[in-house]
């Protein structure tokens, strides 16, 4: 049974890191990373940073990157990658819709 977005990141820890790796190939230790990242980034709600991180993985797909060959690089241009996708203006729009 495949599970929503909402449904996702509400799930135990061990379940939203084993559907990373299965269907991203997500390795824990790039999983930790995303997800400090956007800790320190300031969200703080841990399903807030959930869809971050899925919608992250997304973005990466389509911009037709071999998510398992990329997600393994260096945590640099890890760090790179998600200040761009924080950029994005649905991305942007959508983090000032949860502020106000």
């Amino acid at each position: 049974m495949k599970l929503s977005t909402e449904e996702m990141v509400l799930v135990p820890d061990a379940v939203f890191i084993h559907h990373c790796y299965s269907e991203y190939k997500l390795s824990k230790k790039i999983h930790n990373e995303i997800d400090l990242f956007f800790y320190r980034y300031g969200i703080d709600k841990r399903s807030e940073r959930r869809r971050h991180h899925l919608a992250f993985l997304e973005y990466i797909k389509m911009k037709e990157l071999n998510s398992e060959k990329y997600l393994k690089t260096r945590e640099i241009v890890l760090s790179q990658e998600i200040e761009e996708y924080l950029e994005e203006p649905y991305v942007l729009l959508y983090m000032r819709e949860k502020a106000i």
